[in-house]
């Protein structure tokens, strides 16, 4: 199996369980063309407000990790 077809599969399972995967620690922890690729999905299982939050969670963790203040409101 090529890297390409495991990277596949392993997005067809973030599909399967969308708001699971982006509700984890995990994926906070993931590089932006990462984020990217993952939220940009159009067959990815979550619903628009749980994605929008999920994506608000990670930038405030990416803000951090890049020493900027974190101000969500």
């Amino acid at each position: 199996m090529s890297d390409s077809e495991v990277e596949e599969k392993c997005l067809e399972v973030i599909d399967d369980r969308g708001k699971e995967t982006l509700e984890s620690d995990g994926f906070k922890t993931l590089k932006h063309d990462t984020v990217k690729k993952i939220i940009s999905r159009e067959t990815l299982d979550i619903k628009e407000v749980d994605l929008w939050l999920a994506c608000l969670e990670w930038a405030a963790e990416e803000c951090k990790r890049n020493g900027k203040q974190v101000d969500l409101t």
